[in-house]
């Protein structure tokens, strides 16, 4: 494909995910069962329902089933875009001259 138009496409590619993903009011306005809507829609339903029911191990179950699979997602993103930054930087210290003695 395009090299050097790479990272550009996969960071707009990410960012309309989110924001597509993310469309919480009309998830909210269009989607009438519960199967349809997203999972910010649901944890939203169920936060409100936990006020008056007080089911506080259920709400955590179903947080954590969301929270850490992101988690691991960016702890290992993290790593491999600290890794590419760094072979980055030693690759441009080497050639801009100011280290050559």
């Amino acid at each position: 494909m395009f090299p050097m138009a790479q990272s550009g496409i996969v960071t707009v590619t990410i960012f309309n995910f989110i924001n597509i993903w993310n469309e919480y009011f009309l998830s909210l306005i269009f989607a009438n069962s519960d199967e349809l809507r997203p999972v910010a829609v649901g944890l939203y339903g169920m936060l409100q329902s936990m006020q008056y029911t007080g089911n506080w191990a259920e709400c955590l179950q179903r947080l954590s089933l969301y929270f850490f699979p992101h988690l691991f997602y960016t702890c290992s993103c993290r790593k491999k875009s600290s890794a590419a930054l760094q072979a980055e930087s030693k690759d441009r210290g080497s050639t801009d001259g100011k280290n050559d003695r």
